[in-house]
């Protein structure tokens, strides 16, 4: 997801860089500029031509010296209060993006249900088309209106404000839960078990929901609803599997707070089921297999603020990068870039799934069981719970990056994007013979 905004950001970074040296005419001789011959680059000298004179390349250091500047230079960054202040921001906000963007999709399909297919499209179309339109628009802008670091960090802080509030926004958009027929239990969880369907050794049963048409409540499973036949039926385009025969509903008018033996004095027999209850229907004690269908209306309300907040955030993608780079010393670079990496790899995007899949794990209400007695997936979510943790937590996680963005502020809103370098003393008119030619990568 972040690739394509990572290409298309780096399109609006300056075409040229600010040279960090001028280039001084020698006082005495007219300056020239024209190919080289064995380098093909352009030269400097004078117009009476003369002998060249080679500059003499950098004196590189070795591979031991290198490793031997690393703990000197790791120093310097770690001393960098600006730098450190980045980094934490850096890690928080891959925290949030490696937890959050990970489970979306799933709390997409039981809070809103859909299946996963649905679920993972309408997250994909959603992240993509805002990340890649943000990052866009924000480098034309940072490019054509040439902001300066306090600008960009400006637009940093804005952004992590406004996710804040959009996530706090996202903490309002319900959704009416799937009604299953069970009870609380022991540790706030459910119960599916009853009276009704004991004989029916139900236990060990898998999990699959069937739907009551006529109430709109869900069964953990044939079995638990004490259905005895199955069959086949057209429903639409596709054929549909039905149960039949089912003798442990829930009576009408059934609420949640209803304890479950109260279905065991429901009639087992059709014919009793039309004396107790002569109004009944053709769908009366037939069960369709699956979660009663049926939409949710905030579905639409929650894409439109999520996709907001995921526009808004990478408006300042590459003015971020930009930053990053500015507060930190011209030979740190490579290893600030480093740094950054490792840091949001050990403390974000490996606890950040760890934190979120605990806060599922929290909401859960009902466990499937595997054969050998041991827990395994979630089957049921407090959808209720699940929405206000998961939300809360994004939200207070991207306060606190706020904070540390106006502190970025404070510091860099005297800096400049193009440094300040001291220019090299001019050599004595007598020292440099006339006609010399210099290449001009040497001021590179």
């Amino acid at each position: 997801m972040c690739r394509p905004a990572t290409v298309f950001s780096f399109q609006f970074f300056p075409a040229k860089v600010p040279a960090t040296q001028k280039i001084k005419a020698i006082p005495g001789a007219s300056v020239v500029l024209r190919p080289s011959a064995k380098t093909n680059k352009l030269a400097v000298g004078s117009e009476s031509g003369g002998a060249k004179k080679k500059s003499e390349p950098a004196k590189k250091e070795t591979l031991r010296e290198q490793f031997a500047a690393i703990p000197r230079d790791l120093k310097r960054l770690w001393v960098n209060k600006v730098f450190v202040c980045r980094v934490a921001n850096d890690a928080i906000d891959m925290l949030v993006v490696s937890g959050y963007f990970t489970f979306a999709p799933k709390y997409l399909e039981y809070h809103f249900r859909m299946s996963p297919a649905q679920a993972g499209k309408w997250n994909g179309m959603a992240s993509i088309s805002a990340v890649v339109s943000g990052a866009l628009i924000g480098g034309i802008v940072i490019r054509r209106l040439k902001l300066q670091p306090k600008h960009v960090a400006l637009m940093i802080c804005f952004s992590s404000f406004m996710i804040s509030i959009c996530y706090f926004f996202l903490m309002m958009v319900t959704c009416e839960p799937r009604n299953l027929f069970s009870v609380t239990g022991p540790d706030n969880m459910l119960l599916v078990n009853s009276s009704c369907g004991n004989g029916c050794n139900c236990d060990r049963t898998p999990f699959s929901p069937v739907c009551d048409q006529s109430t709109g409540l869900n069964y953990y499973s044939p079995c638990h609803a004490g259905c005895s036949q199955s069959f086949t039926r057209s429903d639409g385009a596709k054929n549909a599997t039905y149960y039949g025969g089912c003798s442990c509903l829930a009576p009408p008018g059934w609420k949640f707070s209803d304890p479950l033996d109260s279905v065991s004095a429901l009639p087992t027999t059709m014919d009793d089921l039309d004396t107790v209850f002569p109004e009944r229907n053709e769908n009366d004690g037939v069960l369709k297999r699956g979660f009663c269908e049926g939409g949710c209306s905030g579905f639409m309300i929650y894409v439109i603020i999520s996709t907001c907040f995921k526009f808004i955030g990478a408006l300042p993608f590459s003015g971020n990068q930009m930053l990053s780079f500015r507060i930190v010393d011209q030979d740190l670079k490579s290893l600030s870039k480093a740094v950054r990496t490792l840091v949001a790899s050990l403390f974000a995007f490996i606890p950040g799934p760890i934190i979120m899949g605990a806060l599922f794990d929290s909401a859960c209400r009902l466990w499937n069981t595997q054969s050998c007695g041991a827990k395994g997936a979630c089957l049921v979510y407090d959808l209720d719970s699940l929405r206000l943790k998961m939300h809360l937590y994004v939200a207070i996680v991207k306060t606190a990056a706020c904070v540390m963005d106006v502190y970025v502020y404070y510091k860099v809103r005297n800096m400049k994007f193009e440094r300040k370098v001291e220019p090299e003393p001019v050599a004595e008119p007598q020292s440099v013979p006339t006609g010399s030619v210099r290449d001009l990568t040497a001021f590179d």
